[in-house]
């Protein structure tokens, strides 16, 4: 489950410094049978969720994905007319056998679904929430459409909105070049706290030109740079005051700095030396002047009605632990999303309309 918000947002041996090691892959196959009739299924998009890994079933419901990094995954298979499984899965090694799905056919009768051409006035109010929770309001959500929002269903009450799909979103986000179909499970909340949960593919889009294909790569650099898994790598790799970050360790969130931190005081190698181990007491505060806030960011703290001394020419946010310490790779990706609470620019950025996949390269566009 992923959080997200502004304010109020989703013992170890000393470290040893040495070089942050590449993430190894594997490959992952497997079968996806009829459950009931125990019959292959041909033509399961089978993917490795929030990413662009994937696959679909040949005719003998056979399955193989390539280049998988090694952490914990959702596995997903899905196809119409049959229930999605979602199988957790933990890549520490080669995978000693297949990997096995067996679905249960959907006896929802969505044929009797009447799509109505003009929509009641409180579900359009709805789904612009919605829109405002899910893909955000920074300045690549303008480019960013849902395809389908007739698939949502919402319960508004005590200014805390509730949203549920019956089938996959697809959305088009013509910032950074992707197509992402979202299984939503759910997703709740308002401008200053929300929080939602799913599962995504990530497949690219065929730019219309040479220029809209730069301006793809220049966008996704934008938005991994600044970011939470950009800090991350920074860390590990002792890259923070080459890379625009400045950290502090303080007592909670909303606290503005006093003295820098020491960044090895706040993770740990793990016997496997391409994961670690983020834990700290109270709050992180991270500062970052690689560029400024947008102006979004700013109309953002007006409508939530929150008092807090703004940075000046910096992006600024707090993180806090509330199960335990994190863990994440050397690429600075998350393998336990759901322990972090982040507040502030990263509470308000990291919506659908700024997400990259999780096996996204930045070195590859730099």
């Amino acid at each position: 489950m992923r959080r997200l918000a502004f304010f109020l947002f989703c013992g170890f041996f000393p470290l040893l410094l040495v070089q942050a090691q590449p993430v190894p892959q594997t490959a992952i196959t497997g079968y996806v049978l009829d459950a009931q009739e125990g019959d292959s299924l041909v033509g399961v998009n089978v993917f490795v969720a929030g990413t662009t890994l994937g696959a679909a079933t040949d005719a003998n419901g056979f399955f193989r994905i390539d280049a998988v990094p090694f952490g914990n995954h959702e596995l997903v298979a899905s196809i119409i007319g049959y229930r999605r499984q979602v199988k957790p899965l933990l890549l520490d090694d080669a995978l000693d056998a297949p990997v096995l799905f067996q679905l249960m056919p959907d006896t929802l009768m969505l044929a009797n679904v009447e799509v109505q051409a003009i929509y009641p006035k409180d579900w359009k109010r709805n789904l612009h929430r919605f829109k405002d929770l899910f893909i955000g309001t920074m300045d690549f959500a303008r480019d960013c459409e849902i395809l389908n929002p007739e698939v949502l269903d919402f319960i508004y009450e005590d200014n805390v909105l509730h949203a549920t799909a019956s089938a996959p979103l697809e959305v088009e986000n013509r910032a950074l070049g992707y197509r992402v179909t979202f299984h939503l499970s759910v997703l709740q909340g308002n401008l200053p706290s929300s929080v939602y949960s799913g599962q995504g593919f990530f497949t690219e889009l065929e730019p219309k030109s040479d220029r809209e294909a730069r301006r793809w790569r220049k966008n996704r650099l934008k938005a991994y740079r600044g970011s939470l898994r950009h800090f991350l790598s920074a860390l590990v790799q002792d890259h923070l005051d080459q890379d625009n970050f400045q950290l502090f360790e303080i007592a909670q969130p909303g606290l503005h700095h006093h003295a820098a931190t020491d960044p090895t005081t706040v993770y740990q190698q793990t016997e496997q030396d391409f994961l670690y181990v983020l834990d700290f007491f109270g709050a992180l505060y991270v500062l970052y002047r690689g560029e400024d806030q947008e102006y979004g960011f700013k109309e953002h703290l007006d409508a939530v009605n929150v008092a807090v001394k703004r940075e000046r020419n910096a992006q600024y946010s707090w993180l806090t632990l509330n199960a335990g310490p994190a863990i994440f790779d050397a690429e600075g990706r998350l393998r336990n999303s759901g322990v972090l609470t982040r507040y502030g620019y990263w509470g308000w950025e990291e919506r659908m309309a700024m997400t990259l996949p999780w096996n996204f390269d930045p070195k590859a566009v730099e």
